[in-house]
């Protein structure tokens, strides 16, 4: 008999009518319900719904399949209510850390609006080191792997001479010439020491040799162009989405401001041990 009740009591149906009663007596203590409860689905925010799958699908919906979508909306709405007037909501950190995201949306509702001409140009000004065209330089050079670094003060002392720097030195996978590239892209190739070599290179001569990874190289570099402050025209896209995120940050922030002083915060922390 006693193994008899083990197995019932083992069985996931038993476990399953168990919880609904549990979740039905809880419900019959907390779910007193102001009578009139109402959900409300306007035309314009049926409308939105219907704007909202289109641009989900590409294409709009038919008549049938907005209704379902506002089916849909009308089940989600009274579920959740229902399961917040159980507190199933509370405990949950996916649940809490949703409603916090959605209250965050909420500040950056306003922050969103679209950008007037004079507020890209303001920002522009403002942050103009970070827009700034950066300098670049073209090269060309001769490469010496590491088994023939000790030919590099000859082969220089050539090439100054006026010999066909493409009849020297060893083949380069990534190429002879570089045109028209910044320190960070130079930097990507050939590593932070070629780099700083190459910024203190005489424009015009043949200069070396570059220590890299690779080996070796015998640089000329052929044209320096200085870096120049951006019209708005040439970054507005990267301006308007910078203002947008400092904005959305700036609200966010003042939002915590305001709800966080109409709490008593007192955080509670053990002292470390020595």
């Amino acid at each position: 008999m006693r193994e008899a009740w083990r197995r019932v009591l083992r069985e996931p149906l038993v476990h399953f009518a168990a919880g609904g009663v549990a979740i039905f007596a809880l419900h019959a203590r907390v779910a007193a319900r102001p009578e009139g409860d109402r959900v409300v689905v306007s035309a314009a925010f049926a409308e939105a719904l219907a704007k909202e799958q289109a641009q989900r699908t590409g294409r709009a919906p038919t008549a049938e399949e907005a209704r379902a979508l506002v089916d849909r909306f009308v089940d989600e709405e009274v579920l959740n209510r229902e399961a917040a007037a159980l507190g199933l909501d509370r405990g949950d950190p996916i649940v809490r850390r949703r409603l916090a995201q959605k209250m965050g949306f909420l500040a950056e509702a306003d922050a969103a609006r679209e950008p007037a001409e004079a507020d890209l140009e303001r920002f522009l000004a403002a942050h103009e080191d970070r827009y700034r065209a950066a300098p670049r330089v073209s090269f060309r050079h001769v490469f010496l792997a590491h088994e023939h670094r000790a030919d590099a003060e000859r082969l220089l002392a050539e090439l100054r001479a006026g010999a066909r720097p493409d009849e020297r030195g060893d083949p380069f996978l990534r190429g002879s010439r570089f045109a028209a590239r910044t320190a960070a892209e130079v930097e990507a190739i050939f590593g932070p020491a070629f780099r700083a070599a190459l910024d203190g290179a005489e424009k015009g001569t043949w200069a070396g040799p570059l220590a890299s990874s690779y080996g070796v190289h015998l640089v000329l570099v052929e044209e320096r162009t200085a870096g120049a402050e951006a019209a708005l025209a040439e970054v507005r896209a990267r301006v308007r989405q910078d203002l947008l995120d400092e904005r959305r940050e700036a609200a966010q922030r003042e939002q915590l401001r305001r709800l966080r002083a109409r709490y008593k915060i007192a955080i509670e922390i053990e002292a470390p041990r020595p």
